[in-house]
């Protein structure tokens, strides 16, 4: 359990799409109002792992390619997801600028590779089999993610401050390179593969 737990604190702190759009929201509206999106980071990654871990890791010993179409969508998606801070960063009083949403964070961590990663190396092959070993493996999953979730948001509070000349609009043009970064990544280790 210490080295399922130490492994997945370590992956949920590097950064990734996740994490970015958490600090861009700390950043952005502050802590307080970013906090609610931590329960959609928590129920993306409850989808994305329950899927890997008991449908799509079985499917793609039949169907190799899965993996690497996923991958691309991801990709996509995270691009999409750069265009729009970007885009959006000069104009924060804009009626289309909605920032953040549960539902952008939740599609987002749904599609971040991490999930894919902790359901197939991460959570021991019991988990798949036996329902309460998967619980067990979870329920520890939460208790790591909770604190780490909220110290991305709370990084990008406090980074945004009159002390270092960082204004909002610049640390979410910096999301959106962050980003489109990790697609270009996502994209390049996907054709390599």
């Amino acid at each position: 359990m210490i080295a399922f737990f130490s492994v997945v604190l370590a992956i949920l702190f590097t950064p990734g799409p996740t994490n970015t759009l958490l600090a861009s929201s700390g950043a952005r509206i502050g802590i307080r109002q970013s906090l609610p999106l931590i329960p959609a980071e928590w129920l993306g990654y409850f989808v994305s792992i329950s899927v890997w871990g008991h449908f799509l890791h079985g499917l793609a010993q039949w169907w190799p390619l899965i993996p690497m179409l996923i991958k691309f969508l991801c990709a996509v998606y995270i691009l999409k997801l750069a265009y729009d801070l970007w885009h959006h960063a000069n104009c924060p009083n804009e009626p289309s600028n909605r920032g953040i949403t549960p539902a952008k964070l939740f599609l987002t961590t749904l599609l971040n590779p991490k999930g894919m990663i902790f359901a197939t190396t991460v959570f021991p092959p019991i988990a798949w089999i036996n329902t309460t070993a998967f619980l067990t493996y979870f329920a520890l999953f939460t208790v790591t993610l909770i604190p780490v979730a909220a110290c991305w948001v709370v990084f990008g509070g406090k980074l945004v401050n009159e002390k270092l000349h960082i204004s909002p609009m610049h640390f979410q043009q910096f999301s959106s390179m962050v980003l489109a970064i990790f697609a270009g990544v996502i994209i390049y280790k996907t054709i390599l593969v």
